[in-house]
């Protein structure tokens, strides 16, 4: 048999008030799953990263702003 039928088959045999506590326990494990995937960062955001420091370098054109006011200036054309 194998894990998943095991785990259905145990569950089964829980009482119903303890039937919750399963159900927290594997939404903590989702919650532990997804920020696990969070902590690595897709393929788009590699590229954006590396991207920002080519720019940084200079290897990619990129305007530059002397202040904040400055850019919002220009945000709002």
């Amino acid at each position: 048999m194998n894990e998943l039928a095991v785990l259905h088959r145990e569950i089964d045999t829980l009482p119903q008030n303890r039937v919750g506590e399963v159900l927290d326990f594997v939404g903590y494990l989702k919650q532990q799953e997804a920020q696990e995937d969070l902590d690595e960062p897709n393929e788009e955001t590699i590229a954006a990263i590396e991207e920002g420091r080519a720019m940084r370098r200079g290897e990619i054109p990129c305007k530059r702003y002397k202040s904040v006011d400055e850019f919002w200036a220009d945000l709002e054309l």
